[in-house]
């Protein structure tokens, strides 16, 4: 079974910096090459545009986000009602710890049987998740 990879807003920030990581390029080589099944849930790109904004400018983060949906490498997940129900789940479970984001991320990854690539740090052991973590 190919791997699937469930992104988070960390990973695509940091590859769109002047001077990525390898361990990042190394994971956006086997996406643009199509070795990876990639995900990414469509909120998670609100994230990335602030980021991205931040870091380069609005033209910049625009650029950025409407390539992500145009070059058809990743597909990008939309809200829905079960995904809304498990993410809310994971909410309520992790109030203190986790981000509505990151529960959004969490749902999609646990569903697509992907593994999450994050910057986050501290996150609690969820069943059944597996991550990659990335530090800058």
């Amino acid at each position: 079974m190919r791997k699937r990879v469930c992104l988070d807003a960390g990973p695509v920030q940091l590859h769109y910096l002047r001077n990525p990581p390898e361990k990042v390029e190394a994971l956006f080589r086997d996406i643009i090459d199509g070795s990876v099944d990639t995900i990414i849930p469509e909120t998670i790109l609100i994230e990335a545009f602030k980021h991205l904004c931040v870091s380069g400018g609005k033209e910049y983060a625009s650029d950025v986000i409407n390539s992500i949906y145009l070059d058809g490498k990743v597909q990008i997940v939309p809200l829905n009602r079960l995904l809304v129900i498990s993410a809310g789940k994971l909410k309520c479970q992790h109030r203190n710890v986790l981000s509505y984001n990151d529960c959004i991320l969490i749902a999609v990854a646990l569903k697509e049987r992907a593994t999450v690539h994050t910057t986050e740090k501290e996150w609690p052991k969820i069943t059944h998740l597996d991550v990659v973590k990335y530090t800058f």
